[in-house]
């Protein structure tokens, strides 16, 4: 698999030097990526080990989570410090987060943040549902602070608003419900942790009883009191950022809503997808070795689009990671990206296999953790732009604890046969 993706990356180079476009930074985040794919192979042999890696992927991302609730309600210091963070925040995300509440936690917009909830969250239900190893001090304490984690990050998920990741991640929390229950483990502690996700839900998003009015402040709070300064920075720039942020932040209201977009099955999000799709085909058609980036022209087009449609599609990319590594680096791309994947799945698929049966011998969590966290991952890239390929360091995190699943998985088993 590793080498897959070094192939890949060295397609991905020759492609970009061939077009001189981008390619410093995407080759760069690449190679940061196979970096930590080969960090967490190398590193992570152990069920010690790989439960601390899960911890501290969700620990990571629920420190994202606070400050993403803490930027959108709470303003400075959240806000100035996110700014500085992620440097590339457009000022369309600024009001898509501090008007409308979609969270974006310590990412640069909501959809790079929906990755990582789609990874922690089964994660983090995992960890919950299994319980902690035996042998912990103070397990009900513990189970009691996974259980706050997992419904504040249930709480990100739902005001992030991204339908694919929500989708994506009830599907990998279901199949781990399913994993657990025919690993003949007690069902009242999987009813008990839907349960308390329900009532967490009904309660928190009930707009009569206003819990999020007791915890959210009635104002923000804005560090600087005269912004007539920072109007006149440099466009583009901290401060100018910063100027359209508070104006975005007092603008919006306080409350904490369901987004009415989560029942729209038809909107301005979803309505281009299909013309997307063609349009992509027909580029990766007329560029088969890829462009290193994707600009589509009217000729590309299905007919008859209004123009509303039109600019969303020209713009809007793919919103499939499979079409988006075509356009960029063509149909060996493309490939490459298959036989990746496809050795990806290959080690894991005996390991979850052999998890359904009853009284399987390999870490309790640790299958069906990785297995939840990768479909809500790749549910969640089938509808979006970010992939480990394009961009985005972070999913190769996953990427190498499945990776490390057999190697881990033999080392247990070895333990035990020493230990007989």
């Amino acid at each position: 698999m590793l080498a897959m993706g070094a192939l890949l990356s060295i397609w991905a180079a020759c492609v970009y030097l061939a077009t001189d476009t981008l390619l410093p930074r995407r080759l760069g985040q690449m190679v940061l990526g196979l970096g930590m794919l080969f960090a967490v192979f190398s590193c992570v042999t152990t069920s010690r080990r790989a439960y601390a890696l899960v911890l501290a992927v969700v620990l990571a991302t629920f420190v994202s989570v606070v400050f993403g609730f803490g930027i959108a309600y709470y303003g400075d210091p959240f806000l100035t410090i996110w700014l500085q963070i992620a440097d590339n925040v457009r000022v369309k995300t600024l009001y898509d987060v501090l008007t409308t509440k979609r969270l974006a936690g310590l990412g640069p917009d909501p959809i790079a943040f929906s990755y990582q909830l789609a990874v922690a969250v089964p994660l983090a239900f995992a960890l919950l549902l299994y319980g902690w190893p035996k042998g912990a001090r103070g397990r009900w304490v513990l189970d009691m602070v996974a259980g706050i984690v997992m419904m504040v990050m249930v709480t990100a998920m739902i005001a992030n608003s991204s339908r694919s990741m929500l989708i994506g991640v009830c599907i990998g929390l279901l199949v781990v419900s399913v994993m657990y229950v025919r690993g003949r483990r007690p069902i009242a502690r999987l009813a008990v942790v839907w349960s308390l996700i329900a009532a967490w839900i009904a309660v928190f998003f009930n707009p009569t009883l206003a819990v999020d009015r007791v915890i959210f402040p009635d104002e923000p709070h804005i560090a600087v009191a005269d912004r007539s300064t920072l109007r006149d920075a440099p466009r583009g720039s901290f401060e100018w950022k910063l100027a359209h942020a508070y104006e975005a932040l007092l603008l919006a209201d306080q409350g904490l809503e369901i987004n009415a977009r989560l029942w729209r099955l038809v909107d301005t999000s979803t309505r281009p997808r299909p013309h997307m799709v063609s349009t992509a085909i027909r580029y990766a058609l007329e560029h088969p070795m890829g462009t290193g980036t994707y600009y589509p022209s009217e000729k590309h087009l299905d007919a008859g689009l209004d123009e509303r449609t039109k600019h969303r599609v020209l713009t809007g990319g793919p919103h499939n990671q499979f079409l988006v590594v075509l356009v960029y680096y063509g149909f060996p791309g493309l490939v490459l990206l298959a036989v990746f994947y496809l050795q990806m799945v290959k080690p894991l698929w005996p390991a979850f296999v052999r998890s359904l049966g009853p009284g399987a011998h390999q870490p309790a969590f640790l299958v069906p953790a990785v297995v939840g966290a990768m479909i809500g991952y790749t549910f969640n890239s089938l509808l979006h732009n970010n992939g480990p390929f394009i961009g985005d360091w972070f999913h190769f995190i996953l990427i190498g604890l499945v990776f490390a699943v057999p190697t881990i998985l033999a080392s247990d088993e070895s333990r035990r046969g020493s230990m007989r």
